[in-house]
């Protein structure tokens, strides 16, 4: 099986035209998310997500986890930085 697995993917956003609305305003206009989790043990892998604002030179959003594998599915805990928050996994494993 594999021992770690990584994706990075370069984000570049922008508006058109006029809206009322502030939820349409970009945050972030150029970024880079990396996604990857690292198998530490048979069972265990360790996960992380970051995004990375090119504007700005800064990380805006950290999520790091665990999770572990339990016959069919896979449980962990997570942790967003942005939002300050702890969140639970339940998933298929990878």
């Amino acid at each position: 099986s594999n021992k770690l697995s990584a994706s990075i993917r370069l984000l570049s956003q922008a508006t058109k035209g006029l809206t009322p609305f502030e939820f349409d305003d970009v945050d972030i206009s150029t970024e880079i998310r990396l996604n990857s989790w690292f198998r530490i043990a048979e069972k265990w892998r360790l996960l992380a997500n970051l995004r990375y604002d090119l504007s700005h030179g800064l990380f805006v959003d950290e999520e790091l986890g665990i999770a572990y594998k339990y016959h069919c599915f896979e449980v962990g805990l997570k942790y967003d930085t942005a939002r300050r928050e702890f969140g639970f996994l339940i998933g298929l494993p990878q």
